[in-house]
């Protein structure tokens, strides 16, 4: 898989997380496929993947709002402390708003 492919792979999978769908997410998977979490029990085929998102999407929200949220948290922190900021941070909390 090349860089763009990888990508593009990577954005499908945010968006399917982002959707509050857990099947969008299984979908990713193989059919037999499985995801170990922290070394804990297998989540097996893509029924257990589902279940698996499911559980953790309820407690979550998007992933792009937890960045949002972190990337606000860090402009103000800078702010405060007058440092110099990394530009993706006040970039993209400022496209944002």
């Amino acid at each position: 898989m090349i860089g763009a492919d990888l990508a593009a792979l990577a954005a499908a999978y945010t968006a399917a997380w982002n959707s509050g769908r857990p099947e969008a997410v299984a979908s990713h998977y193989a059919e037999d496929g499985q995801i170990i979490i922290n070394a804990g029990t297998p989540w097996l085929g893509r029924a257990g993947v589902t279940e698996m998102a499911a559980g953790i999407g309820a407690g979550l929200g998007s992933l792009a709002d937890r960045q949002r949220r972190l990337d606000r948290r860090i402009a103000r922190l800078v702010r405060q402390r007058g440092l110099r900021p990394p530009d993706r941070v006040m970039q993209s909390s400022a496209q944002r708003g």
